[in-house]
């Protein structure tokens, strides 16, 4: 007599609506939080920085890269993994945090911070250089990209794909802020100024609704528990 033919249960879906809205929302805080805290920062230490750039401007670079990326990888990093742990229970809040914080030290101390800094000096508004979402584009997103697919490998099987949503997310983003800038210039006639500074708060929401598709997509369960992955929990 044959025994009877056991059905594998279908994997579950990518798409996750309580997911997405929660992976949107935790990006979306760490941007209002880095940004107003940077804010808050630059003006406590705008006298200090200006003192130590006229005396050693590499050491004052440092510091504020270092400062700046803690603070970036402990916020960002942190309210990700709280996302992400939901579906790779063992992924390390350390590992996270440090693929996070390391290519954005790369990326303030090499061309975000020297950027800010002669803003401060010269008095002029440093967070200009943050608005440049193609800077964050071309600099943060394929370093960030790059590190934090490295610490996806062996939790899901397409954790190489997790550099191209990034770097797609953010260039995504960029392109549709240009955009939307050259037609207000055109169709509205507004200065160059003033049309940075009226469309330049949906870059960040674009990204990361383009980043939570991906998210969906590399971490979903098909992926997750594939039986080829050897997890080791401390990572």
């Amino acid at each position: 007599m044959s025994e009877p033919k056991v059905q594998e249960a279908p994997a579950a879906p990518w798409w996750d609506t309580h997911l997405f809205w929660q992976w949107v929302g935790a990006n979306a805080a760490a941007y209002l939080i880095i940004v107003f805290g940077g804010a808050l920062l630059v003006a406590m230490t705008s006298g200090v920085a200006d003192g130590l750039m006229s005396t050693n401007r590499s050491l004052t670079v440092c510091l504020v890269a270092g400062g700046a990326s803690l603070f970036y990888g402990m916020v960002l990093g942190r309210l990700q993994w709280q996302v992400l742990r939901q579906r790779m229970p063992t992924l390390p809040v350390k590992r996270w945090f440090v693929a996070t914080t390391i290519p954005a030290f790369v990326a303030f101390a090499l061309v975000i911070g020297p950027d800010a800094l002669n803003k401060v000096v010269s008095g002029a508004d440093p967070f200009d250089v943050f608005r440049n979402a193609f800077v964050q584009a071309f600099v943060l997103g394929p370093l960030i990209g790059v590190a934090q697919a490295k610490a996806l490998q062996g939790r899901t099987t397409r954790w190489k794909w997790w550099f191209v949503g990034n770097v797609t997310a953010w260039l995504f983003g960029a392109v549709t802020i240009k955009v939307a800038e050259w037609l207000l210039g055109r169709i509205a006639s507004y200065p160059a100024d003033s049309t940075s500074v009226a469309v330049s708060p949906a870059f960040p929401l674009l990204a990361i609704a383009v980043h939570g598709l991906w998210m969906l997509w590399v971490t979903s369960p098909e992926a997750t528990h594939d039986p080829r992955l050897v997890v080791t929990p401390t990572g």
